[in-house]
């Protein structure tokens, strides 16, 4: 104060006034967050990390109890980083001597980034075939058993599954029946639908594989004179059509034939008279078939001396 009253030669009384600002101190976060892709956006802090750059004082911010407005897409792809926009709600989320009113508070978005992963869907390969034919790689029906976004419906019935290629370890021995764990997609086919989903999911494929009965039609015939017993009747050989080369031996030595005919029965031709079964065969060989068949029996005149 004498320094300035000399300076002004002691000509004035000199009375002081005074104004002090102290601005905002500059405050910056970011924020990342993740989900799942075609889940809803998160707007609780907990689901975010934040990190804080501008801190006074050791005063600290919880993101947990930030509210956080994020308008990525619902349909935003896997793999993608989008953009959280900002984060309010910090007088509440502060320590002890923290207001919001002492910063100027901001986020620069491109640095807010929030990551979609992929979902779960679960896929269903099913097929059949006739027991004894060969696999095939393409006859297969798909599905989505779980998982598959509504919007994606459209993606899913265009994937071209005509083209995939099925891996079947079904033997062609393997018995009439319903098994699981014999289909799967080749890697390239995977990858097909994957991308044909646009890889916003991580597929599990399940499967179920019939095997039906195989048709089996049997011929006999045979012959004997009028008037004698069935123990007279000659017999061809029984044709088997449709029977696997594996079972041909099993069926034709367990073939029985049963004869209704009586010595009565007249002269001629009968379709009714000669069946054939084959219950000395295990059950699951009986039942890998579907077993029809015809008898002819011929009645010849009886020679009269």
């Amino acid at each position: 104060k004498n320094t300035v009253s000399s300076g002004l030669t002691n000509n004035y009384n000199i009375t002081y006034t005074d104004s002090f600002a102290i601005n905002k101190a500059d405050l910056t976060y970011v924020a990342k967050g993740t989900r799942v892709y075609g889940e809803a956006n998160s707007t609780t802090g907990k689901d975010y990390s934040f990190t804080f750059d501008g801190l006074k004082n050791g005063q600290t911010i919880d993101g947990a109890k930030l509210t956080v407005t994020n308008n990525t897409s619902i349909q935003a792809n896997a793999g993608s980083n989008q953009t959280v926009a900002s984060a309010s709600g910090f007088n509440a989320s502060g320590s002890t001597g923290f207001k919001e009113s002492n910063y100027n508070i901001t986020t620069v978005e491109a640095n807010n980034k929030y990551t979609i992963t992929p979902a779960s869907l679960t896929i269903n390969i099913d097929g059949s075939r006739i027991y004894g034919d060969s696999n095939d790689t393409s006859d297969y029906n798909y599905s989505a058993a779980s998982g598959l976004k509504t919007w994606d419906q459209t993606k899913f019935n265009n994937v071209g599954w005509d083209g995939l290629t099925v891996q079947n370890t079904s033997g062609q021995q393997d018995n009439v029946g319903n098994y699981t764990g014999k289909l799967n997609l080749d890697t390239a086919s995977k990858n097909t639908v994957s991308s044909g989903l646009t890889n916003n999911y991580n597929i599990t494929y399940t499967d179920s594989f019939d095997i039906e009965k195989r048709k089996l039609n049997y011929d006999i015939s045979g012959e004997r004179q009028y008037g004698t017993g069935n123990e007279h009747t000659t017999y061809q050989p029984i044709i088997l059509d449709g029977i696997t080369s594996w079972d041909q031996n099993a069926f034709t030595n367990a073939a029985n034939i049963t004869n209704t005919a009586d010595r009565t029965t007249a002269v001629g031709q009968h379709t009714d008279k000669l069946s054939v079964d084959f219950n000395s065969l295990t059950a699951a060989q009986l039942n890998n078939y579907e077993i029809d068949g015809t008898g002819t029996l011929n009645i010849v005149k009886a020679n009269f001396i």
